[in-house]
């Protein structure tokens, strides 16, 4: 991933498995990396509410979390 992240004001996340989640976020080449302040992150999962904590943390004050579940 690269400029295609710029001027993205959603991310969408539609998976049920939490290592597959951060892989997404938080890996080397994550979706974390490039956004913008302020985005907004959607994520439609079937997930602990225990992980969705975690990740609720992890995820600093630059972006919106949507949990649907």
């Amino acid at each position: 991933m690269g400029d295609e992240r710029r001027g993205v004001g959603a991310l969408i996340i539609l998976i049920s498995h939490a290592d597959q989640i951060n892989d997404i976020i938080f890996s080397h080449e994550g979706a974390l990396k490039g956004l913008q302040k302020h985005v907004v992150i959607i994520l439609h999962s079937t997930i602990s509410p225990a992980y969705i904590q975690k990740l609720e943390k992890s995820i600093t004050g630059n972006f919106f979390l949507h949990i649907s579940c």
